[in-house]
């Protein structure tokens, strides 16, 4: 994996934790407080399993970062 690909990857997994943190706010006001429907579901799977797989995408790349320092 080039430098620049990892470069890339680390700075979208900034701006979307960055984006992930200011919006859970509007996300405690809109969905943990109302009944559970379909749509919140979707929200949620959506939100959390993008989350997760960053993580995990991240970590490879991590170690990636390590192979180049």
């Amino acid at each position: 994996m080039s430098r620049q690909i990892v470069l890339i990857a680390s700075r979208t997994a900034v701006l979307y934790l960055w984006e992930w943190v200011i919006t859970t706010g509007e996300e405690a006001t809109h969905f943990w407080n109302g009944k559970l429907t379909g749509a919140s579901v979707l929200f949620f799977l959506n939100r959390y399993l993008s989350m997760g797989y960053l993580l995990m995408n991240f970590l490879g790349i991590a170690q990636c970062l390590i192979r180049y320092v």
